[in-house]
């Protein structure tokens, strides 16, 4: 197996949750039609519409299979 730098290390973790909160969404989605309490509706549907920004382009994390042709990724300092 080849070796991963950090940021190849940072790249797969953010796929990994990408992939996740996608899934989340799918699952929320069938959540929310199966419900019978409108209370647990309404929770399932706040809930899927603060995942859905958090996976949406501009929120901050991009889909990863674009994150390594951005160049204005913020680099981490070394703290010494």
């Amino acid at each position: 197996m080849a070796t991963k730098t950090l940021e190849d290390l940072f790249i797969d973790g953010v796929k990994d949750i990408y992939y996740a909160e996608r899934k989340i969404v799918a699952a929320l989605k069938k959540m929310i039609r199966g419900a019978q309490s409108q209370d647990l509706k309404a929770a399932f549907e706040t809930h899927l519409q603060e995942t859905e920004g958090q996976v949406t382009p501009g929120s901050g994390v991009r889909n990863p299979r674009q994150a390594r042709a951005r160049q204005d990724m913020p680099r981490h300092r070394r703290y010494r």
